[in-house]
């Protein structure tokens, strides 16, 4: 690209990106809440390891949970979230806040109309529900409690549905506080069903069931106050067949399509766990909750807040500023997850041990679980460049190019989990990385296909973005195996609790530091001076 053509892209990116401050201030304002929902999540886990630790009946809740959980990804955080926010902010921005606050509102109802019969259909069904995704489990005692689960936990999936459409509103207006507040109400609630209420039921599950029900209650409400402010409308006054619903369920239609094929290998990791030994299920889903808790404060806060960005600049018709707030994403993105997927590698058996080895877990229960978050590490570090570039598909209208990789995906993870998980549950944790690596390749061989203009910048920007990520990665990995490697030569006499907690606290904090410090020094990620250059 010649200097005068890469100005005028830079110029025009600049210029037509004035939403990026906003969408800066809603990624710090979502990292917070969500920092605060993940470290409640931690405290809900260690509660419940410490209680119950890897029994069968955990392994029971967790394969029912994930049942209407996964109903919840697909429906509202994916297909509805995804499709509605671009929708909502062509919206505001053409016809002004009346029509789109009656968006909402049609949109609200609908959603309460047609979760509310798919939730009845999964209570109906979920014998044959819990026979998919837990198929292995042949005790028919255990089949009977894993079913009365599922049934109990789908209303669960209406209430995140209807949150799910008030929240694409708020963000769509740059209000991220009361939505991210949600998930520490779910946890809060859920930590005090489990300590307070669990020897009122005969089978103490029912007390986290109860909190998980009343939680999700909770979020849907605390949501009124910020609805009110923005004008929304809580009843519809436009006709239901509006344009925008049209385009909504144009849009809706191939995004369950291509998230269905993601969730479907969240269905086929379940059912191979279903067949392995007991406690496996509890370990996977533990470990999971590890990268997760990454993901969550980083991946999902950066992107909600870019989503938004992206879609203001899309309304704009501005491709160079487009393309600049998703590279913005990935950078910024990309700089936390090799951080946080290098040390969990490196680390794992001192974070397991450190964090979860109490109570009823043991220590061979941290020899199993170890393995499996050294699997999943490598998925997080694939994520800063997956998640962004997803949301960039749906921002462009393009709903069938992200079905196509999803499938592909699909296709790699189940050939290798079914023939690896006899190996144990790491090997599932292998298979959604290998996987990950597929859905990349496709990602960004489409996507420099996919773009119509602009196509200069978005190669330069590329080739920035993947310098500095092996540039992150490789830093991290230098000082995470150094500092381990000099807390290792220290004398940590015993094995108690609050050692194996200070080792990892000491090998952890001077990892952050130091890495945050390159980060600034280096003007990388968020503190990128090519943001303001380019």
């Amino acid at each position: 690209m010649s200097k005068p053509e890469h100005a005028m892209s830079a110029k025009k990116a600049i210029d037509g990106g004035s939403n990026v401050q906003n969408a800066r201030r809603g990624a710090r304002i979502f990292a917070v809440f969500t920092l605060g929902s993940r470290v409640l999540g931690l405290i809900r886990d260690q509660v419940l390891i410490h209680i119950f630790g890897a029994i069968a009946t955990m392994d029971l809740f967790w394969f029912a949970f994930t049942i209407p959980n996964l109903f919840r990804r697909l429906v509202a955080e994916g297909a509805l979230q995804g499709a509605l926010v671009p929708i909502f902010c062509a919206r505001d921005e053409t016809s002004g806040r009346d029509a789109s606050g009656a968006l909402i509102a049609q949109v609200f109802w609908l959603a309460l109309a047609l979760v509310g019969g798919l939730t009845a259909l999964g209570v109906l069904f979920s014998p044959w529900l819990v026979g998919l995704v837990a198929g292995g489990i042949t005790n028919p005692h255990h089949v009977e409690m894993c079913v009365t689960y599922t049934r109990l936990l789908f209303p669960y999936m209406l209430c995140m549905s209807l949150l799910s459409v008030w929240a694409g509103g708020l963000q769509g207006r740059h209000r991220y506080g009361s939505v991210a507040l949600a998930p520490i109400v779910l946890n809060l609630t859920w930590i005090a069903a489990v300590v307070l209420f669990r020897d009122s039921f005969e089978d103490p599950i029912f007390a986290m069931i109860a909190g998980i029900l009343v939680g999700g209650v909770i979020q849907v409400a605390i949501q009124l106050p910020s609805i009110r402010s923005e004008g929304f409308q809580l009843l519809p006054r436009r006709p239901w067949l509006s344009e925008d619903l049209r385009a909504l369920g144009s849009r809706i239609a191939p995004q369950v399509f291509a998230l269905g094929a993601y969730q479907l290998n969240v269905v086929v990791l379940r059912y191979f766990a279903s067949r392995m030994p007991e406690g496996s299920m509890t370990y996977y889903y533990n470990a999971d909750r590890l990268v997760q808790v990454a993901y969550g404060i980083f991946a999902v806060s950066i992107a909600t807040a870019s989503l938004t960005a992206m879609s203001v600049s899309k309304s704009q018709t501005n491709e160079a500023a487009v393309l600049t707030n998703l590279f913005r994403a990935i950078r910024s993105t990309n700089f936390w997850l090799s951080a946080s997927s290098i040390g969990l590698f490196v680390l794992s058996d001192w974070i397991v041990a450190g964090l979860y080895e109490h109570g009823a877990f043991s220590g061979a229960d941290t020899l199993l679980m170890t393995p499996i978050l050294k699997a999943m590490a490598f998925w997080l570090l694939l994520q800063g460049w997956i998640r962004p570039l997803t949301q960039w598909f749906f921002v462009e209208g393009d709903t069938k190019t992200p079905v196509l990789i999803s499938l592909a995906g699909m296709v790699s993870m189940l050939a290798l989990a079914s023939q690896t998980y006899t190996r144990g549950p790491q090997a599932l944790g292998w298979a959604l990385s290998v996987s990950a690596i597929v859905y990349l390749m496709f990602f960004i061989g489409l996507f420099l296909k996919r773009l119509q203009n602009e196509k200069n910048l978005a190669r330069c920007l590329m080739k920035d973005a993947l310098r500095e990520n092996l540039l992150l990665v490789a830093f991290a990995l230098l000082v995470f195996v150094a500092i381990r490697l000099a807390v290792a030569a220290l004398v940590f006499s015993g094995e108690t609790l609050w050692l194996r907690v200070m080792r990892l606290m000491v090998a952890v904090l001077p990892c952050a530091i130091l890495y945050l410090a390159f980060g600034r020094l280096m003007k990388l990620g968020p503190w990128s001076a090519r943001e303001g250059e380019l």
